[in-house]
């Protein structure tokens, strides 16, 4: 492969991760945090008991 071709698989990858952000962004600001400890941002106060499981919405 050549070097364009890695550069047009990595800028390929990059906008699908940015795509998956925004995504998830607004998944996780309307319906809580897909994953536990580390991987999202917690609202106050605490929210895990209170919103369903990703596989329920």
């Amino acid at each position: 492969m050549s070097d364009f071709g890695d550069l047009n698989v990595i800028q390929q990858y990059n906008h699908i991760v940015q795509k998956r952000m925004h995504i998830v962004g607004k998944f996780e600001m309307e319906f809580g945090p897909l994953m536990p400890f580390g991987h999202s941002f917690m609202r106050q106060p605490w929210q895990w008991e209170e919103t369903s499981w990703p596989w329920q919405v």
